[in-house]
Order: structure tokens, then C-alpha cells, then sequence
């Protein structure tokens, strides 16, 4: 199983996005069915160099292991090779 650090996002909605984005981070949610959704914030550069399709994932939010989740989405930019957007769904 692979394992990502992230965040808690603080800021929600489009402009705290694209701050994330300069910053080199990709705003991301996890959902499911029997927990509220969480807003979380990932680094770029671990998305992009780890093959994260079809795979189990452990969240690690602040130190502690928060969740087992799958990867649901991932969004592209449209002509850079940069993602923009990433939705797990827990395990």
C-alpha cells in the first residue's frame, strides 16, 4: 500500500485552490458513506511521481493514520502536466 502525508485544509473555494496550486500543493477531498467529508491539501510532486491508479492508499493526516482510501478521480490541467483536483473515497 502506498502511503501520502497530507493536510487539513484550512480555506475552501477557488481562490484558497489556486493558492494551494502556486504553492505546489493540490486541494483534494475524501468522502464515503457513513463519514462526513474532509478537505484535505496533498504535495504535487508525490502525486505525480507515485502510480496511484487502481491502488489502496493510506491517508496520513498530521502524523496519525486517518484513513484507508481508494483513489475515485484525479483532474489534469488542460495542457500542463499538472494535476488539479484529487477525489478519494474511503475503503
Amino acid at each position: 500500500m502506498l502511503t501520502i502525508n497530507a493536510e487539513i485544509r484550512k480555506y475552501k473555494g477557488k481562490s484558497a485552490s489556486r493558492r494551494l496550486r502556486f504553492l505546489n500543493k493540490i486541494p483534494a477531498i475524501i468522502y464515503g458513506k457513513f463519514k462526513q467529508p474532509l478537505a484535505i491539501e496533498v504535495d504535487h510532486d508525490v502525486v505525480l511521481n507515485n502510480k496511484m491508479h487502481g491502488n489502496t492508499l493510506i491517508i496520513i493526516i498530521n502524523g496519525k493514520e486517518e484513513s484507508i482510501v481508494k483513489l475515485k478521480s484525479m483532474q489534469y490541467h488542460p495542457f500542463k502536466p499538472k494535476v488539479t483536483h484529487i477525489d478519494f473515497i474511503n475503503a
